[in-house]
């Protein structure tokens, strides 16, 4: 055991000569160890702490089984469970045969709560330590009780230290302070600065309009300034004094590791000072020790009992009054001259902005809906009796092996229920649950016939399924109205988030935009296209939506605001940059450049000091930063100056930042013109894409760019209206070889047939009907060999036949005449021939041929209408 230690609890001090320690030897020889009684009073006294808090702990845990599955309306009777208290509680208590949780937790001052919610606030007080205040405390033993005249000279103790050197340990240095020469002089400086109201520090106020937006280390660096410059303080002197006097009338200042977010005036920062008065209340000192969560922990308690209320309102009543001046609410009045009225109305507008802050946090913390959890819901409705690990398991088939045949390889035939759901693939009749299949059936003859498909089967299945389908509502109506709303939602948290981000500005940036002109831009960059060619989808698709740029003119002085959404206001007002940013917003020269260059003028950005990577990915943005090609788009209309409201000076105007209207259009307006995300694009988002879209997706890009060939190699009607099948056929032989297509031009096309319809190209050969057994084209008819067709031979004359070379050579044969006729729209031969007798040897040739090709398609029969194209024939 340290030696210090068993001096301490004895009482010994062994002095600083060898003298003293040998004398303090030999009287312990002498006289032994004697404990004094207060150190076993202190004794008692900790035994005392440690178990009421492992009492604390025990009862803490024992509620939190007993309420664990309850709901927070549900009715408690704590009387009713028994339990053995500590010595000292019982003996607090008083006599009793037994004790319960109700007699321990109202001895305990937590009163006796009657619900569940009311006992787990009951866990969270008992759960809530406060740390061991510093040996100074909260300095009051610093400041004399009756003081003399300060004296604000250099204090000869301090002179070898400076600010930086006493913010390592100021409560060491203090204590030193206190027991040197200096102690009188300090203490009588400490005196006078802390006379005057509250929140006031050598006629320095903390709580200002002037120092609303800042955060409180600026604050602190104010005060010391001030103390330097008003009070002719030596910087050490004052740092002590500051620190010294913020502990008695601001402890906030002074609690650990404070963000940087916290500033005067916000409500952040009302908890934090809230949670102080709370623990200064309890433990003067103690909230130096602790960090700014631990002392904001304090203000989520709920008040046990109606005294604990009160009290917890009385140490928020200047609070709450103080921010109602910093926001503009009630005007600034003296201390102790605010009405009740001026309570109300604060304390109305202030839990209406909390309750709407809240409200925003939780708009935009939802989490989007998906379209797999809305399929997910409705399918667990329409099957109440399916849980939900059931549900991604079940899997659905299809029965009909002609369709699993005829689909591409890509396609599943096999699929999850939920995402066959999803893709609105779950069509009735066409589908089978996986469970309903049965196992033993016939032998498989193909690769295609895997399961019993008798009809009974099939049809049962197919009806079972079809009562749940029947169930389900479509998918996406749903999840479009449900994505409208949530984006609706986010939009209106956001107007929200904006609005608390300029309340939460100093005061002369909130005076500047409400009484100034402003304007909107928003960022981009350049489109690379023709101006004339841009559209506003090329635009928006290289907007910056993460932040906009506010222009605010007032007082002939220009100043921009980087209005951030990663919650961040960076403001520019130096000349050299507001010049710069204002070359690049009014700059017009692309108008004349367009309408000197038409439609050959591309527009280019400019280089601007502004981070466009922080407008474009949210990310902090890097100061000192140049981005070059960026352009500036005012949004909206310019708001213009407004004059000061009536019975107030620039000095005295304090403008009730977030429920100014001005401030209310501004953030509509950043809203509607620059969200960061579109509907449509949260929309895409929220369905995602399953692995069978990307696929179809991919087909379909495919299918886009072998369609474009499609005029060139003919067939190009059905393909156009979208009827793949009969275009293919159009394209292909049958198994008796008769050629209606496949040119030479074709062959590649032909090759890749399959990518242009469900089935592939070898099984339509030889069939018109889609349910013809596939037959085997003959080794004549190979397609590695080109093959000509119609248009080919009608447009390719580098292969004339015998009868036009003696049409050429031999003009009395008729074909000049054939040819003439052609051209003036006489196309059919029997027509010709009644009109010219001269064509004596081309007639019975092509007469032939026309009558056989008449008769082969039946338009000589009269069973088909020869108006109308092939594939429109009734079967």
């Amino acid at each position: 055991m340290p030696l210090h230690v068993v001096l301490n609890a004895y009482g010994l001090d062994p002095g600083e000569s060898t003298e003293q320690k040998r004398a303090l030897k030999d009287q312990v020889a002498a006289n032994g160890l004697t404990v004094p009684p207060r150190f076993l009073a202190a004794l008692d006294d900790v035994r005392g702490v440690i178990s009421d808090l492992d009492e604390r702990a025990f009862l803490a845990n024992l509620l939190e089984e007993q309420v664990q599955q309850l709901a927070d309306s549900r009715a408690t009777d704590w009387s009713t469970l028994k339990i053995q208290p500590s010595p000292a509680s019982a003996k607090g208590i008083g006599p009793h045969s037994s004790y319960d949780v109700a007699q321990l937790l109202e001895h305990k001052g937590l009163g006796v709560p009657r619900t569940a919610a009311a006992t787990r606030n009951v866990i969270r007080w008992l759960r809530t330590v406060l740390p061991p205040a510093p040996p100074l405390g909260n300095y009051s033993g610093l400041v004399p009780l009756q003081p003399g005249d300060p004296d604000y000279k250099p204090l000869a103790t301090l002179a070898m230290y400076t600010p930086a050197t006493l913010s390592a340990d100021p409560d060491a240095h203090l204590g030193r302070l206190s027991q040197g020469p200096d102690a009188v002089a300090f203490g009588n400086i400490l005196a006078a600065v802390l006379q005057g109201p509250a929140g006031s520090i050598g006629g320095y106020a903390l709580y200002s309009p002037s120092n609303a937006g800042r955060t409180l280390g600026e604050v602190r660096q104010a005060l010391e300034q001030y103390l330097c410059d008003n009070k002719a303080m030596d910087a050490s002197v004052a740092f002590l004094v500051a620190h010294v006097a913020l502990a008695r009338k601001a402890p906030e200042f002074l609690v650990r590791d404070l963000p940087e977010g916290i500033k005067i005036g916000t409500p952040a920062w009302t908890e934090l000072r809230l949670g102080c008065a709370m623990a200064e209340r309890m433990l003067p000192g103690t909230s130096r020790m602790m960090d700014e969560q631990q002392v904001c922990a304090l203000t989520s308690l709920e008040p046990t009992s109606d005294g604990q209320r009160t009290l917890m309102q009385e140490q928020a009543l200047g609070i709450l009054l103080d921010w109602g001046v910093l926001n503009g609410v009630i005007p600034d009045k003296p201390q102790g001259r605010h009405t009740q009225e001026d309570l109300k109305k604060t304390s109305s507008v202030f839990s209406r902005q909390r309750t709407l802050s809240a409200r925003s946090f939780n708009r935009l913390s939802t989490a989007l809906p998906s379209r797999r959890q809305m399929a997910t819901q409705e399918l667990l409705k329409a099957m109440p009796q399916t849980s939900l690990s059931q549900l991604e398991a079940m899997k659905v088939h299809l029965p009909d092996s002609d369709e699993r045949r005829n689909l591409r390889r890509s396609e599943p035939r096999t699929r999850s229920l939920i995402e066959a759901y999803m893709s609105g693939d779950l069509t009735k009749d066409r589908w089978v649950l996986t469970t309903d299949m049965s196992n033993a059936g016939k032998r498989s003859n193909t690769p295609y016939r895997h399961i019993d498909e008798s009809s009974t089967n099939s049809a049962t299945a197919r009806q079972k399924l079809n009562e749940i389908i029947e169930r389900l509502p479509a998918l996406d109506p749903l999840l479009e109205s449900a994505v409208t709303r949530h984006h609706n939602d986010q939009k209106m948290g956001f107007v929200t988030k904006l609005k608390l981000m300029f309340a939460g500005l100093p005061l002369v940036d909130r005076q500047r935009i409400e009484l100034g002109s402003v304007e909107l831009f928003t960022l981009r960059k350049a489109t690379g296209k023709q101006q004339v060619w841009e559209s506003d989808l090329d635009r928006a698709a290289v907007t910056a939506r993460q932040g906009i740029l506010m222009r605010v003119v007032h007082d002939n002085t220009v100043t921009y605001y980087e209005v951030l959404y990663s919650a961040n206001i960076i403001k520019h007002d130096s000349l050299e940059v507001t010049n710069a940013l204002d070359k690049v917003a009014s700059d017009r020269s692309y108008l004349e450049k367009y309408k000197l260059l038409a439609d050959k003028y591309i527009r280019r950005g400019h280089d601007v000091g502004l981070d466009f990577n922080a407008y474009a990915s949210g990310a902090p943005a890097r100061e000192g930063v140049s981005s070059s090609d960026v352009i500036l788009d005012k949004v909206g209309v310019t708001k213009g100056p407004r004059p000061l409201p009536e019975n107030v000076t620039r000095e005295s105007f304090v403008p009730d930042t977030y429920q100014s209207d001005r401030i209310e259009d501004i953030a509509v307006e950043i809203t509607e013109r620059n969200f960061y995300e579109s509907a449509e694009d949260m929309l895409a988002r929220a369905k995602g894409q399953l692995p069978v879209e990307k696929s179809r997706e991919a087909h379909a890009r495919d299918v886009s760019l072998l369609l474009s060939l499609v005029p060139f190699v003919g067939a190009y009607q059905d393909f156009r209206d979208g009827d793949f099948g009969k275009g293919l056929q159009s394209l292909a032989l049958d198994g008796a070889g008769l050629m209606i297509g496949a040119g030479g031009q074709a062959r590649s096309l032909i090759r890749s047939l399959k990518t242009l319809a469900k089935n592939t190209s070898r099984p339509s050969i030889g069939r018109f009907s889609a349910r013809v057994t596939p037959s085997t084209p003959k080794v004549a008819w190979s397609w590695n060999e080109p093959k000509v067709r119609f248009s080919d031979a009608a447009f390719d004359f580098s292969k004339q036949t015998a009868l036009f070379f003696n049409a050429v050579f031999n003009p009395v044969d008729g074909y000049p005449r054939l040819i003439s006729a052609a051209s003036k729209g006489l196309s059919k031969l029997s027509s010709l021939g009644a009109v010219s007798a001269g064509l004596s040897k081309a007639m019975p040739h092509l007469m032939t041929v026309d009558e056989k090709m008449r008769c082969y398609f039946l338009v000589g029969t009269g069973l088909v209408d020869p108006t109308k194209p092939p594939g429109s024939q009734a079967a």
